[in-house]
């Protein structure tokens, strides 16, 4: 299997043709990312999981330059359709929708932001409850407590707007787009965004969805025993661009913006990037999808 790209009308109806047993897993890119990045060193999870777990296959492909709840909104629309299109020409449509779904980086931030919206707006983006049908989330390398990298520019942008010589020099770091500027602190709501701006995190809480299982993977450079990655703390350590307790949700100043994971797995000797081509990140993930474990509500 090659896998859907969820781009077009034509390609929804192949895809519910193809699924005869109503099991999918939608794969969901990180920032200036495509479906082609999840092939890394001829390998792609999406497809090694959809195989091995019977799944059909699906790969989102989203402009990673708006905000992530912009994105996330679009997103909770798109598998609306998708559930309701599924019960009225499924190719098996007694079976009920099965998804579970798998977010590298920006792409496990979009992935919430639509949980959250469906949650919270129902009539506009979960009309067909397609919430009810995910059973499983798993993010990559997701900072749900931001990346250092762009908090560090947005720290650069009020430096240089704070003197009246270098002010007209900061419009140079405000070139970013809005979906990077989101991965500052992790937004994924309109409120974490909306008329707010410099160096400070703003978000309200948003906790995952208690009907789902969910997985959050942290990847970090180095060995367990190397010296460095002894000394460092989880909130210094990580893969290059996230650190450990970023990915994993946790350690923030603000006990209600940390998450309530089913369960978390970090992978030493990986980078942000090379998490997708990762034979231990595919052991995990498959581990976690064969495994029925207690939801969180549950524990």
């Amino acid at each position: 299997a090659e896998g859907f790209l969820l781009d077009t009308d034509e390609k929804l109806k192949e895809v519910l043709v193809e699924c005869d047993n109503g099991r999918m897993l939608l794969m969901i890119h990180g920032s200036c990312n495509t479906p082609h990045d999840w092939w890394q060193g001829g390998t792609n999870h999406g497809i090694t999981l959809a195989e091995t777990l019977d799944y059909t296959p699906l790969f989102l492909h989203y402009n990673t330059g708006l905000h992530v709840s912009d994105n996330g909104k679009q997103l909770a629309y798109a598998l609306d359709r998708l559930n309701w299109a599924y019960r009225r020409i499924g190719a098996n449509k007694k079976i009920p929708l099965s998804m579970a779904v798998v977010g590298h980086s920006m792409g496990g931030l979009v992935s919430r932001s639509a949980c959250y919206y469906a949650e919270n707006e129902p009539e506009e983006y979960n009309s067909s409850q397609w919430l009810k049908n995910v059973q499983s989330l798993i993010t990559l390398g997701t900072p749900h407590h931001g990346a250092r990298l762009e908090q560090g520019g947005k720290l650069v942008d009020a430096v240089l707007g704070a003197h009246h010589y270098t002010e007209p020099l900061s419009w140079l770091g405000k070139i970013r787009s809005k979906g990077v500027t989101d991965l500052g602190y992790g937004n994924v709501r309109d409120e974490d965004w909306l008329g707010h701006s410099g160096p400070e995190d703003f978000r309200k809480p948003t906790p995952l969805p208690r009907t789902i299982r969910c997985l959050a993977i942290a990847g970090v450079l180095g060995e367990p025993d190397s010296s460095s990655n002894r000394m460092l703390s989880d909130n210094m350590r990580g893969d290059g661009l996230v650190t450990e307790a970023s990915a994993l949700g946790r350690c923030h100043a603000n006990p209600a913006l940390n998450l309530e994971l089913t369960e978390e797995a970090t992978i030493f000797g990986e980078s942000h990037v090379s998490l997708l081509g990762s034979e231990e990140v595919h052991d995990a993930m498959l581990a976690f999808l064969l495994r029925q474990g207690p939801l969180p509500s549950q524990l």
